[in-house]
């Protein structure tokens, strides 16, 4: 790889962080208020590809380990990812991780939007996963179960995600003919 090509993919991957961060800063007021992090995240995952957006999540969690306000509600440090909602940013890694996957297995077929929609519903699931196992870290005197937790606490989340990941695939298509990821 030519050094001026490394240079722009770092400058994509650094760009790609503060979308993220963009998004986790803007917050829809509703009974649980809901940040555009999935958002970026899927967005992410269709316009750069699953390696550059785990690169660019890699950089946005640095960047809030060391102090910056970059998640949701302008939070910052380790105490965030080791919080109550803590397993929810990891959980995005989880999400690429499961569409790394998916991308591998399905090749050229991952635009197909059948496969692009049931990797992405698995990605959030993982996400999710890894949120709930967050949140049941606090909760331990709770005698609700994985699958419990799991409803209870992403049921509020599911539809509003399920319109970003659509959202997100439909800004990618828009985009896609005009900027190069």
């Amino acid at each position: 790889m030519k050094k001026a090509d490394k240079i722009r993919n770092i400058t994509r991957i650094a760009l790609y962080s503060v979308l993220l961060v963009i998004c986790s800063w803007i917050s829809v007021p509703f009974a649980v208020p809901i940040t555009l992090q999935t958002f970026a995240v899927f967005f992410l995952l269709y316009f750069a590809g699953a390696k550059k957006t785990l690169a660019a999540l890699t950089l946005y969690t640095i960047l809030g380990i060391i102090g910056l306000p970059v998640f949701s509600g302008f939070g910052n440090g380790l105490s965030v990812l080791l919080g109550t909602t803590g397993g929810y940013v990891l959980g995005f890694f989880a999400a690429g991780a499961v569409y790394v996957a998916a991308e591998s297995i399905f090749k050229e077929n991952i635009n197909n939007p059948c496969v692009k929609y049931i990797a992405s519903f698995l990605a959030l699931f993982a996400c999710y996963s890894l949120g709930v196992l967050g949140i049941m870290r606090y909760a331990s005197g709770s005698e609700l179960g994985f699958f419990a937790t799991l409803g209870t606490t992403t049921a509020a989340y599911l539809l509003p995600d399920i319109a970003k990941i659509i959202c997100a695939d439909i800004l990618n298509r828009c985009l896609r003919n005009h900027i190069k990821a």
